[in-house]
């Protein structure tokens, strides 16, 4: 099926510029020591399929991401075991902010998986806080694409500058395969790509664009979005634009 999502940035938008009520921060009383900032943890801030999730499909695919960009020398001393009765074997990759892990073998139905992950290191050199997380099993593997449920802006809406683009599908998809080639946000004139950073929240259903700088006025852009996986590794062949 085939969804459009073009979007006409004729602009009109408010520049506001109040002084925020006095939200100023408070100075530390005289002679009263001042806090050090707690030091921000390497740690894993998502992971697919979700912590306790249940009747998880059986050729699931297993994502971790991470809230830093990760030394990618580091690899060799991390750990990362996915455990169902045995240790389960399969592709490991690594990109700058994921480990993830494709079964050799489809995971046996209605059991439980115990994920861990520790070991790594981020650009910055902090070692990664440990990470456990377990799921549950269905009793079928998953042979259906993704679909996309909610696209916003929606078609023909006129919109800010500053606007992000925002996709939500029917279940948790593969942040492996989203980027720009399947999450394409372009001039609709001229087919030039929009850059920018692509984010997935943390149940894996909503991928948000943010285009690295402000729109254009009166221009018209489109969206197409064509083979992000889910976590079993079907692709969707719907397209928003």
């Amino acid at each position: 099926m085939l969804r459009k999502c073009l979007l006409l940035l004729y602009v009109v938008f408010f520049i506001g510029c109040g002084m925020g009520g006095g939200g100023g921060s408070e100075a530390t009383p005289a002679g009263q020591p001042t806090q050090p900032q707690e030091e921000k943890l390497f740690k894993v801030v998502s992971v697919s399929p979700a912590d306790n999730a249940a009747d998880v499909a059986v050729n699931a695919a297993i994502t971790l991401t991470l809230n830093e960009a990760i030394d990618l020398a580091s690899e060799k001393d991390m750990n990362f075991t996915v455990v169902q009765n045995t240790l389960t074997g399969g592709k490991v990759t690594l990109t700058e902010t994921t480990v993830g892990l494709t079964p050799d073998k489809d995971f046996q139905g209605l059991s439980t998986v115990v994920v861990k992950l520790s070991g790594l290191k981020s650009k910055t050199g902090k070692t990664m806080a440990p990470f456990t997380s377990s799921f549950t099993t269905g009793k079928e593997p998953d042979k259906t694409p993704p679909t996309i449920v909610d696209v916003s802006p929606l078609t023909g809406a006129v919109v800010g500058v500053d606007t992000t683009v925002t996709a939500t599908f029917n279940e948790p998809i593969d942040p492996l395969s989203l980027n720009a080639n399947t999450f394409l946000v372009e001039v609709s004139a001229t087919h030039t790509a929009v850059t920018g950073a692509l984010t997935l929240d943390s149940a894996g259903t909503k991928a948000t664009f943010t285009p690295s700088a402000n729109l254009a006025f009166s221009t018209l852009y489109g969206v197409k979005i064509v083979g992000v996986k889910d976590l079993s590794g079907n692709a969707t062949t719907t397209t928003a634009g």
